[in-house]
């Protein structure tokens, strides 16, 4: 879990940059906690399977299923926000 929160916090190190914040201005203010929780996802799935974990077990494991909650009720709530 710790590969994971290194990558995501380095994304999100990445995403705060001058550089990124001026070319995704609008993209960061309105998306930045999907774009957060999909790269936790991504991360969490690939440090399990780097572990030895196989697939179904790292898709189903307690980081990953939390993760998938966040994204959703995000998705949710941006469809909900944006109709």
């Amino acid at each position: 879990m710790a590969i994971a929160a290194i990558i995501t916090q380095l994304i999100v190190a990445l995403l705060k940059a001058p550089i990124a914040h001026e070319l995704f201005n609008n993209l960061l203010g309105k998306y930045r906690l999907l774009i957060v929780s999909g790269v936790s996802i991504i991360a969490g799935v690939l440090s399990l399977k780097v572990a030895g974990v196989d697939w179904l077990a790292a898709l189903s494991h307690s980081f990953t299923l939390t993760s998938f909650q966040v994204f959703g009720n995000q998705v949710v709530k941006q469809v909900k926000k944006e109709s």
